[in-house]
């Protein structure tokens, strides 16, 4: 098992970690005025068949409720 990390700042910098570990961090990856979504997925673009096992999926942020 790997446990993959994103992170995204409120300024657009995003830093991605592979078990723990620091892989890349891009400043102004995500956009600062659009709505963003988590998403999972998996393509097979090949003959073979693919496998994708996820334990979870864990989205977390700190909004302000009362705007």
């Amino acid at each position: 098992w790997q446990i993959l990390r994103l992170e995204v700042d409120t300024n657009g910098t995003v830093r991605w970690f592979v078990n723990g570990k620091l892989k890349q961090t891009v400043v102004g990856a995500a956009s600062t005025t659009s709505n963003c979504a988590a998403l999972l997925a998996l393509a097979c673009n090949g003959g073979g068949a693919n496998t994708l096992e996820v334990d979870y999926l864990l989205a977390k942020a700190n909004r302000d409720w009362t705007v």
